[in-house]
């Protein structure tokens, strides 16, 4: 694909640590100088005047679930409309999950992947690849799919009654024999057994509305799982990767497990920074139930300073978008509930807006969480920053402009937003991709020409 040059003027750009006011040049798709009164005689050469704005790199969401279908639904999204509101919150590559069905090869779930997503996203985009079927013909299989583009697995610790459920003892083979080889091995934790307890108590207290959902899986049940996945890695020594920690006690422990030298990585979402269990007080509670469930203002807290101290390595959004309908069809028995809210079109800004301009989180510590360490960590080569030679991925921002999130505005096809009202900024006006302009003064010009992208993890 030919790409015309472009020249972005008068921006100020964050390049490693800092803010630096310089030009950008831009060819071939990738970033090639830098530099101020920056002129170019090339042709077609598109002139972007970024005065007043603060130029970012291009977001990375490495934790997505385009048109998934969860038991009886599926998202009110597919890989076009949820790759479309991605853009809109400058988003430029996602990585999404492919999920095994017990008999089935991992092969046979990125087939039925890939054949969803081709020529259906306006962004580049991997899968990481769900395991739910370990066995030794499903290592040998993952193995040789490691070493071809699909370095990273995913495993539960609940959802037995989805099939989805791993054995400690799955997940042990897996991190000790795979992640020798450079694969990582993302883990859901909480306690599946204590899950079922505790909801057999509320079934008989005739406790199972919605707002009965956090008891069901109180914080201490990820913090056990979450402890017992970083022990048994303590001698596995594979690379583990917890995902979506919600709790300060999720949190303490991969403090406390890094401190000690053990191999752990850390993600959490923009959902457990901002909103709080009084959520299912309110009107709607529904549309706020997720896995692991949204925490207390404490644990925000707690959230906020491990990002701040570089603990957590990574925030993706956990995208998992339903409509209001298919919500509210659990609103009085949450064990039929659709988990999940929508989060791709939101997270920049709010985590701008809440870390940046509220906690006064430095700037490169959230391009680092959003945009470089999701590109090192999973294999994204010549991403993840505003880089001589790197893919000119990239978005452009009014840091003083205030905008309001709703879902009259968004463009997501779900009909509610979680943070209705919501006051932020940094929302993307100008987005590029691949050296590709997407998005230009909030309006789309992009095509749906992203592509697959195989990613290699670096084993040295």
């Amino acid at each position: 694909m030919t790409r015309n040059p472009i020249l972005i003027t008068n921006g100020r750009v964050l390049i490693a640590k800092s803010l630096v006011d310089t030009d950008i040049l831009i060819e071939s798709g990738k970033f090639k100088k830098f530099g101020t009164h920056l002129e170019s005689n090339l042709d077609n050469l598109e002139i972007i005047n970024a005065e007043g704005k603060i130029v970012f790199p291009g977001i990375i969401d490495s934790h997505t679930h385009f048109a998934l279908q969860q038991g009886n639904f599926k998202t009110s999204d597919d890989f076009s409309s949820g790759s479309k509101s991605a853009l809109f919150g400058g988003v430029v590559f996602f990585i999404d999950y492919t999920m095994q069905i017990k008999g089935e090869t991992i092969q046979d779930s990125i087939d039925r992947r890939l054949n969803e997503a081709k020529n259906n996203s306006y962004i580049d985009y991997s899968f990481h690849l769900g395991i739910t079927d370990w066995k030794e013909s499903t290592y040998t299989e993952a193995l040789n799919l490691s070493n071809s583009g699909f370095p990273s697995f995913k495993m539960f610790l609940i959802y037995g009654d989805k099939g989805w459920l791993s054995e400690d003892s799955a997940i042990f083979d897996a991190l000790s024999r795979l992640s020798t080889k450079g694969a990582i091995i993302e883990v859901h934790c909480e306690n599946d057994a204590i899950i079922k307890l505790l909801t057999q108590r509320l079934v008989k207290e005739n406790h199972i509305t919605v707002k009965y959902h956090p008891l069901s899986r109180p914080k201490f049940i990820e913090g056990e799982a979450i402890n017992r996945m970083v022990y048994l890695n303590r001698f596995a020594k594979g690379k583990l990767y917890i995902v979506h920690i919600s709790s300060l006690l999720g949190a303490e422990i991969i403090k406390n497990a890094k401190s000690n030298g053990i191999n752990v990585l850390a993600e959490t979402c923009p959902q457990y920074l901002t909103l709080n269990q009084e959520v299912f007080t309110g009107q709607s509670p529904e549309l706020f139930a997720t896995c692991p469930p949204v925490r207390t203002d404490d644990d925000i807290k707690i959230l906020w300073q491990m990002i701040d101290q570089e603990i957590f390595d990574v925030i993706a959004t956990d995208h998992c978008a339903f409509s209001k309908a298919q919500k509210a069809e659990g609103k009085n028995d949450f064990r039929t509930m659709a988990f999940g809210i929508p989060g791709v079109e939101y997270s920049f800004p709010i985590i701008f807006t809440e870390g940046h301009l509220k906690r006064k989180i430095e700037l490169y510590k959230i391009a680092k969480v959003m945009c470089e360490n999701p590109a090192r960590i999973f294999g994204l080569i010549g991403r993840g920053k505003i880089k001589e030679g790197y893919n000119a991925d990239l978005l452009i921002f009014d840091p003083e402009k205030k905008h309001i999130l709703s879902s009259k505005t968004q463009q997501h096809p779900s009909d509610y937003c979680p943070y209705e009202g919501k006051e932020v900024y940094g929302v993307p006006e100008t987005v590029i991709a691949n050296g590709e302009v997407k998005i230009k003064d909030f309006k789309l010009l992009g095509k749906k020409n992203g592509e697959f992208t195989k990613r290699f993890i670096n084993t040295n």
